[in-house]
């Protein structure tokens, strides 16, 4: 059996949820040979799992969302990094009362993505998944040396709020050394820059936005976007996945030429997990919440998907499930088992995770007992 599985966000980690399913299954009625390969799409977490595939992390001072200085980590394999946007810019970076996407700012990624280069990469993953900010990556793309100015010439403050000034965007700048980079755009999410499915209205307010901010941040995320495709050409703001991690994602791929992908895609890719998954009797993959944001391509559906395609069952356990019985069977999984509907109350079921999960484990070894 191969287990899987994402974070459990809030609670356990990837590999700490593999282990406690482990647990069960190696306690259930019949021995079974288990295969532990917690995966990540492109949220937080892909760097520290991916040193399992000959990856080494390297530590750097950069700035947080509002401009404080900490260190934060990257992962070199010969000529290939990888950068995680929540390393520098993610929302568990700040306390519940500084979440505010008007101004904080994705900067402290654009100095990882500078790391890397100087580290000596010329092929990058940027994983975006997990961000504080909805600023478009201007903060990103001024930490590699793009300057904004407002209609007067002045250089905007970070922030997205301060994108409704943006006249002038200047990239003669940027880090030269880019021109010989390939970067790639790990998303955890499908939804386009602006309109209702965009990075305002669909991820700002878990950011801190209040409910009145909303149509002043969607009009500064417009005028960016008015400017850089001005400026750039020849880059559609609806193009899917442009609308990951505030917004982000849009600016690697309008600046640096950077190819949006499939976040889970890449990371079975790279780990080797369609290999692993043709040998196996059963797949279990899972994470915190399964809700209507895992459909548009979180980690589960990845994994499911390339179960389905190697002929492998896949069962998906959850901390929580906002899907029918229909969508989870249309998006492949043979059954869900929710941590929630076990435990009765959301904070048991993430107080005692590791519990549950010994519990499902065992139980689903039972029931595939002969």
């Amino acid at each position: 059996m191969v287990i899987a599985v994402d974070k459990f966000k809030g609670s356990l980690s990837a590999d700490e949820v593999a282990e406690a399913l482990s647990r069960g299954l190696t306690e259930g009625a019949t021995p079974v040979e288990i295969a532990s390969h917690p995966v990540s799409d492109g949220g937080e977490g892909m760097v520290p799992l991916l040193t399992r595939f000959g990856y080494v992390q390297r530590t750097v001072t950069v700035s947080d969302p509002l401009g404080r200085r900490v260190p934060a980590q990257f992962a070199v394999c010969g000529r290939s990094a990888v950068v995680e946007l929540a390393e520098a810019s993610g929302l568990w970076r700040l306390a519940e009362d500084e979440r505010d996407p008007r101004v904080t700012c994705s900067g402290g990624t654009g100095e990882l993505l500078s790391a890397a280069v100087a580290a000596g990469a010329r092929d990058v993953l940027v994983a975006v998944g997990g961000s504080a900010t909805s600023d478009g990556g201007a903060g990103l793309l001024r930490a590699l040396g793009v300057s904004a100015y407002d209609a007067q010439g002045r250089p905007l403050p970070p922030g997205a709020a301060a994108l409704a000034e943006l006249h002038e965007l200047d990239l003669a700048g940027l880090d030269a050394r880019l021109a010989d980079v390939t970067v790639t755009v790990a998303c955890d999410v499908d939804n386009p820059l602006l309109g209702p499915e965009g990075a305002v209205h669909t991820f700002a307010a878990q950011k801190g936005a209040r409910p009145q901010d909303l149509d002043d941040l969607e009009s500064a995320l417009q005028r960016w976007a008015d400017v850089v495709e001005d400026k750039v050409g020849g880059v559609s703001r609806n193009v899917p996945g442009t609308g990951a991690a505030g917004g982000a994602a849009f600016a690697l791929a309008a600046v640096l030429n950077g190819q949006l992908t499939s976040g889970i895609e890449v990371f079975l890719q790279v780990t080797g997990f369609r290999q692993l998954a043709r040998r196996a009797r059963l797949v279990i993959t899972g994470e915190g919440s399964l809700d209507l944001q895992s459909l548009r391509g979180k980690a589960p559906i990845g994994v499911a998907r390339a179960a389905t395609e190697a002929g492998v069952p896949v069962i998906a356990v959850v901390g929580r499930s906002d899907v029918s019985a229909e969508q989870a069977q249309e998006a492949g999984f043979a059954q869900v088992y929710s941590l929630l509907e076990r435990a009765g109350d959301p904070e048991t079921s993430m107080r005692e995770a590791a519990r549950l999960l010994v519990e499902v484990g065992r139980e689903i070894a039972t029931e595939l007992s002969p």
